[in-house]
């Protein structure tokens, strides 16, 4: 059981490959003032679930959460352990810290995954990942200064993120109280995520497929509330050429009374390829492009 427990959060940890909708903006200028709540969402997306994967890294281990074959975080990141035991009833506490964001680029911390993390998140554990009433909160504070970027655009997160097991097959994650803050704006955004395993390739997660649905909203850079669907189930496949992206699924970003501002369909040729095309349909004009 521990071992499918620990592949299927690796998937969440992974979800932070959501497109950038750059190209979108680029090609259809006419709509670049009902852009900004698609960009916001993709931004946080990627940035949450990053972390995420930093987090994962210190979770899913055999003693004291530190696995010998670290993925993600670097041998020099600093963990700090507020609480190591479950006997006392009081759940396991670290705190994983990055070091300084740094004056000269690149900034931060440059992890295995290619991304760079500066400052602290704090991570805790109920029980065992082995327990069925496992439950992780991973946290980061304003005061914790916790950066995350490419060394160069770096944005602060600030937010509460809950994982932990639904049914006999799916992780539930929730993202609450969570921010986005750069220099040019920020915004708020809020998550909740169910994933499914629906092939096991064995050992690792290299060779398995997920399903992600769920649902999330958040207030813009302009103050505006959007919602965001996961309409049609998103399918993750994990092998070379396709666990960049979606191979297929559907996600729409609105307005909150409703109104359309961008819908994202993953599988625009509708044969499941690892292509990394999409179709973006914004205000009812579609284009198809590259993710990248």
């Amino acid at each position: 059981m521990r071992k499918h427990i620990m592949k299927k959060l690796l998937l969440v940890l992974n979800l932070g490959l959501l497109l950038s909708l750059s190209n979108c903006t680029e090609q259809l200028p006419e709509v670049k003032e009902n852009i900004n709540s698609a960009q916001d969402n993709s931004q946080a997306e990627t940035h949450f679930f990053a972390t995420f994967d930093a987090a994962y890294d210190v979770i899913a281990t055999d003693k004291k959460f530190r696995k010998s074959e670290t993925t993600i975080i670097p041998s020099t990141t600093e963990i700090i352990f507020i609480d190591t035991s479950y006997l006392d009833g009081d759940g396991v506490s670290v705190i994983v810290d990055f070091g300084g964001i740094g004056e000269e680029e690149p900034k931060g911390t440059l992890c295995q995954d290619g991304r760079y993390r500066a400052g602290k998140m704090h991570i805790y554990v109920s029980q065992s990942i082995q327990s069925a009433e496992f439950k992780a909160v991973v946290t980061t504070t304003k005061e914790d200064s916790f950066f995350s970027g490419n060394g160069i655009d770096m944005v602060q997160l600030v937010g509460k993120t809950t994982i932990s097991l639904t049914g006999v097959a799916g992780l539930r994650v929730k993202v609450t109280d969570a921010m986005v803050i750069s220099d040019q704006n920020s915004f708020s955004w809020q998550s909740d995520r169910v994933i499914v395993q629906t092939k096991d390739n064995g050992d690792g997660i290299w060779g398995d497929v997920y399903a992600v649905t769920g649902s999330g909203s958040g207030i813009n850079r302009d103050g505006e509330p959007f919602h965001v669907s996961i309409d049609q189930p998103l399918i993750k496949q994990m092998e070379k050429g396709c666990a960049g992206t979606f191979v297929s699924g559907v996600v729409t970003v609105a307005a909150a009374e409703g109104t359309q501002v961008v819908s994202i369909n993953y599988d625009p040729f509708d044969n499941g390829a690892c292509d990394h095309y999409a179709e973006a349909s914004l205000n009812g004009r579609k284009t198809i492009f590259k993710v990248k």
